[in-house]
């Protein structure tokens, strides 16, 4: 049996004796969870690439009953990169539709999720909503990576408005984006330019882009791309566009 997969608190490692002790909802993840023992080997990451073999020192009760774990270094550790280096720019989606793009988009690896405001964007949030919101998101890719055992998280961004997200792509040399007013499909697109990644794919919100702003986008250096023939929604458009780009680039054709 292969050992379990946990994803340390954000910001922890082992101290310099190899140990660390962990207590509250983690410890009870790790004992009532994974059902690991005393003695049993689990592979530890902090979801910054960081990754080590560990094994369970020792199991006990902690303040209020819970489990106290400690676990310990079993092997040295290695440095893992398995994010897609694919900038992911989206207009801001209904609350549903916005969590699950971001779980895919963690699970597929994409290496950053900046959520974009733009002129049709139907969802505002003002300053505490969006703070909230952005605590969510970067939860929920946390998640995620526990689910497909990664060694980095994706980064998800505040949420910006549409110019500032542009200008802030301005050194990746491949960008796109998503537009219902043509433009060749997104893996001929890709192949056009070479070797690409890093890139960036923009996601227009529902209603598609204002005519003047999709001409701002092109103007910022972003080639119109295309998924097929079928309008898809913005959280399908997204998660088909990285998975395309991470196909391509895991067949060998990127970095």
């Amino acid at each position: 049996m292969h050992p379990r997969f946990f994803l340390l608190p954000e910001g922890t490692r082992p101290g310099p004796d190899g140990t660390v002790a962990l207590a509250g909802e983690e410890a009870v993840h790790l004992r009532r969870v994974l059902r690991l023992r005393e003695g049993d080997r689990v592979h530890l990451a902090d979801g910054t690439g960081w990754r080590a073999p560990a094994r369970v020192r020792r199991i006990g009760a902690g303040r209020g009953n819970g489990p106290r774990v400690v676990l310990e270094l079993a092997g040295p550790a290695e440095e893992v990169d398995d994010l897609v280096p694919v900038h992911l720019l989206v207009a801001v989606l209904k609350k549903e539709a916005m969590d699950w793009l971001v779980q895919k988009a963690a699970e597929l690896g994409a290496a950053r999720l900046q959520p974009v405001v733009t002129a049709r964007t139907v969802v505002r949030l003002d300053s505490s909503r969006a703070g909230a919101r952005l605590e969510r998101w970067r939860g929920l890719a946390r998640q995620a990576l526990k689910q497909c055992r990664g060694g980095r998280v994706t980064e998800v961004a505040p949420v910006a408005p549409l110019e500032a997200a542009l200008a802030a792509c301005a050194g990746l040399p491949g960008r796109f984006f998503l537009w219902e007013g043509g433009g060749r499909p997104l893996a001929r697109a890709w192949a056009e330019l070479g070797r690409p990644l890093p890139c960036a794919v923009l996601v227009g919100p529902e209603g598609g882009f204002e005519a003047g702003e999709a001409a701002r986008v092109e103007a910022a250096g972003f080639v119109p791309a295309g998924l097929g023939p079928r309008i898809l929604r913005g959280e399908t458009a997204a998660v088909a566009a990285l998975a395309v780009l991470a196909g391509l680039r895991g067949g060998g054709a990127g970095p």
